[in-house]
């Protein structure tokens, strides 16, 4: 499993190119709210709280990013 930072990284990366094909955000924060969202959690969240949820937030973004990769090979039929 990869980092929470790289996990984050791969999500924001794969949405953007999804939005960039013409998918639309489905989270109601939007692209930018969650971007801002990771943002505040890497720069302001204490060090022993990264290290607690380290494997949830990796768990979390890396489904995203996969989801992302999926709505891509597959058109968007993957919901």
């Amino acid at each position: 499993m990869p980092s929470a930072a790289t996990a984050a990284t791969l999500d924001t990366a794969s949405t953007a190119l999804a939005l960039a094909q013409g998918a639309r955000e489905i989270n109601p924060l939007g692209f930018w709210g969650v971007l801002a969202g990771k943002i505040t959690y890497f720069a302001l969240a204490p060090a022993d709280f990264k290290q607690a949820h380290e494997r949830t937030a990796s768990q979390i973004w890396t489904t995203a990013a996969l989801h992302n990769l999926l709505q891509l090979a597959l058109g968007g039929t993957a919901s």
